[in-house]
């Protein structure tokens, strides 16, 4: 898994590119912490380039959401495939981040 940021606007839009899997999903904790930590209050992950997420990076994302619900910030999924979208709704994690069908999208939310 590689991990590309850009900043657009006020927001920070973490690309994710590869699988989320247990053995990849510290680094984007990692990344999206270190963001939270200097005080970014707006980040977008985009997954247009993720074709699978495993129950630890489910897990992960879950976290990240929570984190930045207490940090008083906003966290989005953008971009998921068919497949990681109904994931995302069956586990219910689409309650706590919300989704956008393009990044484009998730950045005019915020």
């Amino acid at each position: 898994m590689n991990l590309v940021k850009e900043e657009r606007g006020a927001a920070l839009v973490i690309r994710v590119v590869g699988q989320l899997t247990v053995t990849d999903r510290a680094e984007l904790e990692t990344m999206v912490g270190h963001a939270i930590d200097a005080g970014q209050r707006r980040i977008v992950l985009d997954f247009s380039a993720t074709p699978y997420i495993d129950s630890s990076g489910l897990a992960a994302l879950a976290a990240m959401a929570r984190r930045m619900r207490a940090a008083a910030g906003e966290l989005h999924a953008a971009a998921l495939d068919d497949d990681l979208r109904a994931l995302m709704e069956l586990t219910k994690l689409d309650a706590i981040l919300p989704l956008a069908a393009t990044t484009d999208e998730a950045v005019a939310r915020l």
